[in-house]
């Protein structure tokens, strides 16, 4: 009997790691949301046409490349809302497309 006792106290304190584990998961994609969530990979990446990246690249910069559209945000977010010369030259991103940047620049530019 002892011994079906300590493995029952086993799988119980396993299982409470199990909802533990859940519970922090839970969580932290709920930070995620609350944040807005915004990422250079799925929320930014795709803003950027192929025709905008290779025109930028000759200006080195590369709009496909996180790092540099991350050290660069301050200077694209300004040509985004530049409303005499905006970028994209051929016209204007759309104001939620301009606010999903902004917003990925306020919640820290992640990945």
């Amino acid at each position: 009997m002892a011994n079906n006792s300590q493995y029952m106290w086993w799988v119980i304190g396993g299982i409470a790691g199990l909802v533990l584990i859940i519970i922090s998961m839970i969580a932290m994609w709920n930070k995620k949301e609350n944040l807005g969530g915004k990422s250079f990979a799925l929320d930014i990446r795709p803003l950027f046409r192929d025709s905008d990246i290779e025109t930028m690249k000759s200006f080195d910069i590369d709009l496909s490349n996180y790092n540099t559209v991350k050290s660069n945000a301050d200077k694209i977010y300004s040509r985004l809302t530049d409303k005499d010369n905006p970028m994209p030259c051929d016209g204007p991103w759309p104001d939620s497309d301009i606010q999903t940047f902004k917003q990925w620049m306020d919640d820290g530019a992640l990945p």
